[in-house]
């Protein structure tokens, strides 16, 4: 059974956390809420083993309005699994929750292949190696597969500019169909967005 509670909890415990200690902490608010208006199936690629800091927010979201959640790492991120096993009575192959260990790459071309009827992506989290090549690859891979109402958020756009917010530009450019901001609080944020009035 889902522990409400602790989600909530644990949510606001994190949230109050400074930006230098905990750098996603600035951004749970706004991953939260686009949650909240864009319900259906969640991606997070890359999970922050310290403690459930953008996991704890989708989960928040997903038992709010009945979504699912999919993380995805290259490392096995135990302390996070635990925890939220531990906190929130939640397994991490659940229905409300599954965890992938592979490349985030090699995730994203298996999707589509995971489904008998495509899963379009409401909100998809981006916060992994922070490499310009990876980047580049998990936004070709991923970004063509998001809802035509779905948001992307890319982290640390400004902590590393060459590995996140350089290759989310070259994307935009290449692709008019997509908007792009960028928040440059708490290490900076990239949202990615599908443009409505391109033809």
């Amino acid at each position: 059974m889902v522990n409400t509670v602790a989600i909530m909890a644990e949510f606001e415990k994190q949230a109050s956390c400074h930006p230098t200690v905990v750098p996603f902490a600035g951004h749970m608010e706004r991953l939260y809420e686009e949650c909240l208006i864009r319900p259906g199936t969640f991606i997070e690629l890359g999970v922050f083993n310290v403690g459930p800091v953008s996991t704890t927010a989708f989960l928040r979201a997903a038992v709010a309005t009945d979504s699912a959640l999919y993380s995805c790492d290259m490392e096995p991120c135990e302390h996070t699994r635990q925890f939220v096993r531990k906190q929130f009575d939640i397994d991490d192959t659940s229905e409300l929750w599954s965890f992938y260990q592979e490349d985030s790459v090699a995730f994203g071309r298996r999707w589509a292949e995971m489904w008998p009827i495509p899963q379009p992506i409401n909100v998809l989290l981006i916060d992994t190696s922070h490499k310009a090549r990876q980047t580049r690859k998990e936004l070709e891979i991923w970004l063509p597969q998001l809802h035509e109402e779905g948001v992307a958020l890319c982290h640390d756009t400004v902590s590393h500019p060459e590995g996140v917010l350089i290759p989310i530009e070259e994307y935009v450019e290449a692709h008019p169909e997509f908007g792009f901001e960028n928040i440059e609080e708490s290490h900076g944020l990239g949202v990615i967005w599908r443009q409505t009035d391109v033809e």
